[in-house]
C-alpha cells in the first residue's frame, strides 16, 4: 500500500509538473502572443447610427450599425464610466460635431457614402461572430487596444509557470528515482514529507506563540 500510495503522489506531482510545462504555460504565451497580434477584419459598414438609449435618460448612449455583408451589431455606452469617449473623439475628428455635449447634437446617423469617406473600418469577432472591436481610421470605437503591460505580465508569468513545470518535474524525477532505489535495495520506502500537515502544524505553531504572546 505504501508503494501505491508513492506512486499515486508522484504521479500526481509530474502530472501537475508536466501540465504546467506542457500547457498552461504555453497556453498563457499563446494569449498574450493573440493579444499583441490582433486578428482585424476589414469591412464596409452601411450605417452608423447614436442615440440616447432611451428619451428619459441621458446617462446611456445606443450606438447601432451594420456590415454590408447583413451583419448588425448594438453596443451601449455608459457616459458616467466615459466608455463613450472613443465614439465622441472620432465624431469630432472627423468633424461630424462640434461640440461634445450628446445633447447638442444625438441622434446622428452616418450614411455609407460619408462612412467610406472618414477610413478604413476594421471589425474583431469573438467565437460566436459577436462584435468585439470596431476601429474606424485607427480610431477605437468599440473596445481598446491591448494594454502593452498586460502582454509582457502575461509573457513573464508564462515563462515562470513553464520554468517551475520544468524545475518540478527535475526535481520529482530525481526523489522517485533515489527513493526507488532505495526500495530495492532496503525493502523500505523513507517517509514521504507530508506537505499539507506540515503547513497545519505551522500555522497552529504560530497561532499557539501569538496566544501566549497576548497573555
Amino acid at each position: 500500500m505504501k508503494l501505491l500510495d508513492y506512486t499515486l503522489k508522484f504521479s500526481f506531482f509530474l502530472a501537475v509538473s508536466l501540465s504546467a510545462t506542457f500547457i498552461a504555460g504555453p497556453l498563457i504565451y499563446k494569449t498574450a502572443m493573440e493579444s499583441k497580434n490582433e486578428t482585424l477584419e476589414t469591412r464596409e459598414l452601411g450605417s452608423l447610427e447614436a442615440d440616447f438609449l432611451n428619451e428619459n435618460t441621458t446617462k446611456y448612449i445606443k450606438l447601432e450599425g451594420n456590415f454590408f455583408n447583413g451583419e448588425r451589431f448594438q453596443r451601449v455606452f455608459n457616459t458616467t464610466e466615459k466608455t463613450h469617449l472613443g465614439l465622441f473623439k472620432f465624431f469630432k475628428d472627423k468633424k461630424l460635431i462640434t461640440d461634445t455635449s450628446p445633447e447638442d447634437f444625438l441622434p446622428i446617423v452616418i450614411s455609407n457614402e460619408k462612412l467610406v469617406e472618414l477610413g478604413q473600418v476594421q471589425a474583431k469577432f469573438d467565437n460566436k461572430r459577436l462584435l468585439e472591436k470596431l476601429i474606424i481610421d485607427n480610431t477605437y470605437i468599440i473596445g481598446a487596444p491591448e494594454s502593452s503591460i498586460r502582454i509582457v505580465v502575461l509573457v513573464i508569468l508564462s515563462i515562470i509557470i513553464i520554468l517551475l513545470g520544468v524545475a518540478s518535474f527535475v526535481v520529482g524525477s530525481i526523489m522517485f528515482y533515489k527513493n526507488y532505489n532505495t526500495f530495492k535495495k532496503t525493502g523500505k520506502l523513507p517517509e514521504m514529507p507530508n506537505t499539507a500537515e506540515n503547513k497545519i502544524k505551522g500555522i497552529k505553531f504560530l497561532l499557539g506563540k501569538k496566544e501566549k504572546s497576548e497573555k
